[in-house]
């Protein structure tokens, strides 16, 4: 699962990733952390970073939190890209605190903590972040629960969190077998072609039942044709070939 917190600085989403993260033993990836090393001029990469770190670990067959505000849809659909090319599950926990004299202690207690420059250290940031953010609004699309941290206190939060977490519906893939199995399928071919068991005719047959419906249960062209990525990359891909053509 690429578990992707949301919400404006100061809403507690920090505080109950790293909890999160504590407790299910999974990553956490801060935006933040990777935009303390960055120069103010490629600052902006910071959110790339996050989640192609994020994209190597669910690769690895592991669970990622991605801590980040999320205020953007390029952002959240670049997420759900990353977590699709690696058959990842994507749920959104929103952080939000409706008690105004909370939120600005919060933020004005940061003043001194001697953070980056980038960081919300006044409500004024914070107000601009909500001025910025407002004119790009977008509907989250994937299982979505929102928490009131001025409410109730981090652990209650988080173990609200976690119980909904275990409830998230994980959708069944009919080809996860042959995923897993079918590179061993494969390799049984060789030898049974070698020994006479099946002609060339078989062999092609077999390897057709093994693949075609992978690349036919495919969302898009190109990862029908057995490539990932967007379709810029599959036509980039493609295009070498292509002028190699005598035409």
């Amino acid at each position: 699962m690429l578990l992707l917190m949301k919400g404006p600085p100061g809403s507690g989403k920090s505080a109950i990733a790293r909890e999160l993260g504590r407790i299910l033993g999974w990553p956490v990836i801060d935006k933040d952390d990777v935009r303390d090393l960055l120069p103010d001029e490629i600052g902006g990469v910071s959110y790339e970073a996050m989640l192609a770190i994020a994209g190597r670990q669910l690769h690895l067959g592991m669970s990622v939190i991605a801590d980040s505000p999320l205020g953007y849809e390029r952002g959240y659909r670049a997420a759900l890209r990353i977590a699709k090319e690696a058959s990842a599950l994507v749920a959104v926990v929103e952080c939000a605190c409706s008690d105004e004299a909370e939120w600005r202690r919060r933020i004005e207690a940061r003043s001194s903590m001697g953070l980056a420059s980038h960081h919300t250290t006044d409500w004024q940031r914070v107000r601009d972040f909500f001025a910025r953010t407002a004119a790009e609004p977008f509907v989250v699309d994937v299982p979505h629960l929102t928490v009131d941290t001025a409410s109730t206190d981090l652990t209650t939060t988080t173990n609200v969190v976690l119980g909904w977490i275990s409830r998230v519906p994980h959708p069944t893939d009919p080809y996860a077998p042959l995923k897993d199995n079918a590179w061993r399928e494969v390799a049984e071919l060789n030898p049974r072609l070698e020994r006479g068991e099946i002609d060339e005719a078989g062999w092609h047959a077999a390897i057709g039942r093994l693949i075609v419906p992978a690349y036919v249960a495919a969302d898009t062209p190109w990862e029908g044709s057995g490539k990932s990525g967007s379709a810029q990359d599959w036509e980039y891909a493609r295009s070498h070939i292509a002028h190699a053509i005598d035409r």
